[in-house]
Order: C-alpha cells, then sequence, then structure tokens
C-alpha cells in the first residue's frame, strides 16, 4: 500500500489552495512552502514563533543578527498562508509546540514532490519548490539550524546568566528538605515533562538568543547524521559551529542537554571536551566525517589539542565505535592513536562501560593492525598486563592470538618472562 502514489486530485487540491493563500509567486510562495516542508520532517510540533522565525531566515539570505531576523517576522501572515493545511492551533499560545500538517496524505505529498524536484518544468510552483535546491529534507532543516546558531549573538552572549548558574546548583524544591544525598534520578517510567513541570525553567530569548534556539540547539544534531555526500554542510559553517571552547558551543551544548528548558540538565554534555572533530565523530554522518578528516585544517585553532585523542574518547563512551577506524587510518591524525596511551584508555573505557556493547569488537580489531609496531617499539607486553589486571579479556586474548602469527609479538610478549626461581618444597 505504502508504494501507490497518492492520486493526482490530491496533489492538485493541495496546489489549488497553496496558489489562493500565498498569491505572490515569489516571497508567500516561498514562505508558505518553506513552512509545509519544515512540517514535513520535524521531530516535533513546532511552535508559532519558531516556525515563523525558521521560515523567515529561509527565505532571507542576508541576515546575521538575531535582531535583524526578528524584526522581519510576520507569524500572523505565516499562519494564515498555510492555516488550510495544518490542525487546528491556539492562535494566542505562540511558543507552545502545537503547529503540525493536518493529515500524512500532506506530508506525503510533499516529500514525494520533494523527491521528484524541479523535473515538471510546467509547474515550477508545487509543493516542495521554494526556489532553493535542498537535495533533502534534512539538508533544508539542517541550513536552517545551522545558520540560525551562526547569528552573531548566539556567540556573543551566553544562555545563562551567572545568577541563573547559581540556582542550577542549588538543589530542587522538591529536594529542599531530603535528607538523602544522593539526587534524584529521573524516572524512565514518567515523561521529561512531567518530571520537569515543577522545576525551575529558564527562557533563552530573555538572553537575546531569539525564537528559533531551543530547537536548533536540540535537533541540527540529529539532521547533522542524516545529510549525505550531495547535501553536505560547509566545513567552514560546522568548524564556527563547533569551536572548541567557544561561547557559540557553550551555549548550544547548553541548551541541548535541556530541551525542555528546565535548569536541571537532562544528560552530561560538557562543552569543554569538544570540538568539530569530535561532534562529527559522534553526530555527523560518515560523508562529513570523511570530508573533515580530508579538507579541514587541524591547526587553525578550531580543534582540541590531540583532537584525534579526544575525539576517540568520545567515540568509545557515546559514540559508534566503527568510526575509530577512520581516526586510526587517517594520514594527518592517525598517529595520536597508534600508541600504548590510547589502546590503555580503549581498556578503560570498557572497563568503565556499564552497557554491553556489540561493537566493541570494532575497538579491539585495532589491535592486529598494530601488532609489529608494538613490537618495534616493545610496549605490547605492557599493553598485555594493563589488559590482563583490567581483566579485558578481549584485548589479552587478541595479543595472544596475534603472537602465534607474529615472531616479533610473540618475543615481546615474552620479554619480560624469566624462568621461575626454585623454590623448596614445603614440609
Amino acid at each position: 500500500m505504502d508504494a501507490i502514489p497518492l492520486p493526482d486530485q490530491v496533489s492538485e487540491l493541495y496546489n489549488d489552495l497553496l496558489s489562493r493563500c500565498a498569491p505572490n509567486e515569489h516571497k508567500d510562495w516561498g514562505l508558505a512552502i518553506t513552512a509545509l516542508k519544515l512540517l514535513a520532517i520535524t521531530h516535533r510540533p513546532f511552535s508559532i514563533l519558531e516556525l515563523s522565525w525558521a521560515v523567515t531566515l529561509h527565505t532571507a539570505r542576508n541576515v546575521n543578527t538575531v535582531d535583524e531576523l526578528a524584526k522581519l517576522v510576520d507569524h500572523k501572515k505565516l499562519m494564515s498562508m498555510i492555516q488550510p493545511f495544518i490542525a487546528g492551533v491556539e492562535l494566542d499560545d505562540l511558543r507552545k509546540y502545537q503547529v503540525q500538517l493536518i493529515e500524512k496524505s500532506l506530508k506525503d505529498l510533499i516529500k514525494k514532490n520533494w523527491a521528484t524536484k524541479y523535473s515538471n518544468t510546467e509547474c515550477p510552483h508545487s509543493l516542495g519548490d521554494d526556489g532553493q535546491g535542498f537535495r533533502s529534507p534534512e539538508a533544508l532543516i539542517l541550513d536552517i539550524c545551522v545558520r540560525y546558531l551562526l547569528l552573531d549573538e548566539i556567540g556573543v552572549k551566553l544562555v545563562f546568566s551567572e545568577e541563573q548558574i547559581a540556582i542550577s546548583e542549588l538543589p530542587q524544591a522538591s529536594d529542599l528538605f531530603n535528607d538523602e544525598k544522593d539526587p534524584v534520578k529521573y524516572n524512565s517510567h514518567c515523561s521529561w515533562e512531567a518530571w520537569e513541570e515543577d522545576m525551575t525553567r529558564f527562557n533563552p530569548t530573555e538572553r537575546g538568543l531569539g525564537e528559533f534556539f531551543v530547537y536548533a540547539s536540540c535537533y541540527w544534531p540529529e539532521y547533522y547524521r542524516l545529510v549525505t555526500a550531495k547535501a553536505l554542510p560547509s566545513l567552514a559553517s560546522i568548524e564556527k559551529l563547533c569551536q572548541a571552547d567557544s561561547n557559540r558551543i557553550r551555549n548550544w551544548t547548553q541548551q541541548n542537554r535541556r530541551p525542555g528548558c528546565a535548569m536541571p540538565p537532562r544528560f552530561p554534555f560538557d562543552s569543554q571536551l569538544y570540538d568539530p572533530l569530535s561532534i562529527t565523530c559522534l553526530y555527523g554522518s560518515v560523508d562529513m566525517l570523511h570530508v573533515m578528516l580530508r579538507d579541514s585544517d587541524f591547526d587553525n585553532g578550531n580543534f582540541l589539542e590531540m583532537t584525534a585523542m579526544k575525539a576517540a574518547d568520545q567515540i568509545l563512551q557515546w559514540g559508534d565505535m566503527s568510526r575509530l577506524r577512520a581516526l586510526f587510518l587517517d594520514p594527518r591524525l592517525g598517529h595520536q592513536l597508534r600508541n600504548l596511551d590510547f589502546f590503555g584508555l580503549i581498556i578503560r573505557r570498557w572497563r568503565e562501560s556499564s552497557v554491553c556493547r556489540p561493537d566493541w569488537e570494532d575497538a579491539f580489531a585495532l589491535i592486529d593492525l598494530m601488532r609489529d609496531q608494538m613490537a618495534q617499539q616493545q610496549w605490547g607486553y605492557e599493553l598485555w598486563c594493563i589488559a590482563a589486571s583490567a581483566g579485558c579479556a578481549p584485548v589479552a586474548q587478541r595479543l595472544l592470538s596475534g603472537a602465534r602469527h607474529n615472531d616479533g609479538l610473540r618475543r615481546e610478549l615474552l620479554r619480560e618472562f624469566s624462568p621461575m626461581p626454585q623454590v623448596a618444597p614445603l614440609k
């Protein structure tokens, strides 16, 4: 059933409605189409203001500041144009997450027309055509999110004031009279919204970060992992967005770990540990990682020192282990990982891990690529001792297995062994 195309009559009906609601073939059409596209691919309903700010930014390409964007937004006009296509909304609640398409057939139609793009030259103005060539839904919304987070204020102002930081470190109201030392942990049987209902909250808009800051900060990584080689963002934009030790990365990571704008974070996300490479290793697509490894200047001030080692550490804790190999074999950065310190880090993170991850083998397999080097540099025996003391059988077994096929590694593992001293029998 999913393969059955939508009836042409439905497409014609939607296009006719859109033509009536957005008669201006240039500006109004672009606004309405962009709004419908975003509604077709969003991970959650937008607020009226979120959608209006995102659409305005996309159609006004020369905006550089939050203040400039705010002056261009006309949420009433946008809502009047897309009203026939969305479910009922409370127009007086501008920040409620409520704007969504009226039915699935419209979402399917938008995606279908997007896929066929502009092949129908006789009808250039149809659902899916806003006049700007984004090859995928993910590329469009990622571009809007990244461009928003690159606005000047996001790199200058801070999402939290000093007072808010101090408040966040205090016990929450429910904990004030709790004698237990351990903090109350989130209960997975409860929704985050219900859990955070009585918690102290913050509003990034009051800090001058605008109405789309929350969505862009929380969801751009979700779209970053989906873009393919034909629709990648520019390296310069990602490096600026994720520049090490910058206000910008601090701001969006602080918001990302607080998607509901409650002061207590839902998960750890320390911006000081991250840079463009580690963010791309964790959240970017494989295509984007390969482009960054090939083209980035890792000495331009945007990256942390020992960037590959620090990115690998994040992968070992949170990421896809298969990406370690790309770092390990990289001709410019791989040397940071081809040593005892890195394999010791693998063992430490394995021992600390409380989750049984099947992809640990992708990390352990890198040992097989180092048999000659660890023998020549004489650190194979030390690695074996570290693995044995940590109870890391997978590493110890790989070393022993490798020694059966590599004379140099076998001699290295036996280097510190000496004949057992003669001991008098117990009487």
